[in-house]
């Protein structure tokens, strides 16, 4: 596994392993634009205000993880045309999920993409944040 290194500030894609299947966290046509929205494919909104967007992904919607063939063809064509030359990949890894991680790594390292992980079993808060180590 290669060393964590810091990159120039990328733009990050946001996904989540959860119940062994891969979540993009945003929009990937409004990501493009360099907005950001829920992806409501992936996540249910749960609730809504001024300053937040609480989501919750769906059980039975993203990417399944369990057969490899199958993640990485649907993977790698939900990521196309967001070039690894110009966007990472920030992850949340929840406990439920840990083996999966394998296939997911496996998946972005062999396309080039730098991706940084987060292992967390709490809430998640994007604020938008940059200047982290990926590997």
């Amino acid at each position: 596994m290669p060393l964590a290194k810091r990159r120039n500030r990328l733009p990050s894609i946001q996904i989540s392993i959860c119940y062994n299947r891969l979540y993009f966290r945003h929009d990937l046509g409004i990501l493009r634009t360099g907005s950001r929205a829920p992806n409501r494919d992936d996540y249910l909104v749960i609730s809504t205000d001024s300053k937040t967007i609480q989501v919750q992904p769906k059980p039975n919607a993203g990417i399944p993880l369990s057969d490899k063939s199958r993640a990485r063809s649907m993977l790698l064509a939900r990521l196309h045309g967001f070039s690894n030359l110009y966007w990472d990949i920030s992850i949340t890894l929840r406990p439920d999920s840990h083996g999966a991680f394998r296939t997911v790594r496996e998946i972005l390292a062999e396309a080039g993409y730098h991706y940084s992980v987060l292992a967390i079993d709490e809430k998640i808060v994007d604020r938008g944040g940059s200047d982290r180590l990926t590997q």
